[in-house]
């Protein structure tokens, strides 16, 4: 029972972390991103293809896959949110944009077989896969009949450090007041001389970096 808690401790860390970066678009600005988990996803297969398939590191395969997850965010925002924005069209708007992107994340990963145009990301197509085990050093303890895994040890400070590093930017720092004023009231905002797209892109790309982080 014990060794279940502790798992699951470990992989709500993960997930609170990726919820973090969903909520920053959706509960900040009031964006609902449905691309978010085609995002996160995308992140780990980039991460993994570099590892298996290119023989990377594991940090150039965390920086690669954040990086696509950045990339993403920047085509939410330029491809499914800001010309909805221009628009003015009704929040539903946006819903349907990121669904349909996250349709084509997952189908151009799902086809990446050889001879395809995401043949890179796959050796023998996406299968039910894993990272190699001696990737990462991870070393076991036993304490009072647990099994503690250093690597899903360090999930549980990491996400509490980016949580508490992302509580700090949105509350005290200036790109934090902006984001508040910006979902508080847009054009008010904008009128007080912020960037109200440059606030959108930055959060969207932030969430998707986060998602990344998520991933490894």
């Amino acid at each position: 029972m014990g060794q279940q808690v502790l798992n699951a401790i470990f992989i709500g860390s993960i997930y609170a972390l990726f919820a973090v970066g969903y909520t920053l678009v959706f509960g900040v600005l009031d964006i609902l991103n449905l691309a978010h988990s085609a995002v996160f996803m995308l992140g780990a297969a980039v991460a993994y293809s570099l590892v298996v398939n290119y023989n990377q590191s594991f940090a150039v395969a965390c920086v690669g896959g954040i990086l696509a997850c950045v990339v993403m965010g920047l085509v939410i925002e330029f491809v499914c949110l800001r010309p909805l924005r221009r628009r003015r069209a009704p929040p539903i708007a946006a819903l349907i944009s990121t669904i349909g992107l996250a349709l084509i994340i997952v189908a151009a990963v799902e086809q990446g077989r050889p001879g395809s145009l995401f043949a890179w990301l796959w050796t023998d197509g996406a299968n039910s896969v894993r990272f190699p085990p001696d990737i990462v050093p991870n070393p076991t303890w036993s304490v009072g009949g647990l099994t503690l895994e250093a690597v899903k040890v360090a999930i549980v400070p990491v996400s509490l450090l980016l949580m508490l590093v992302l509580g700090y930017v949105i509350r005290f720092t200036q790109f934090g007041r902006g984001l508040r004023a910006v979902a508080e009231n847009p054009r008010a905002a904008s009128l007080m001389g912020l960037d109200v797209d440059r606030m959108i892109m930055l959060t969207v790309v932030l969430s998707s970096a986060l998602g990344g982080i998520a991933a490894r």
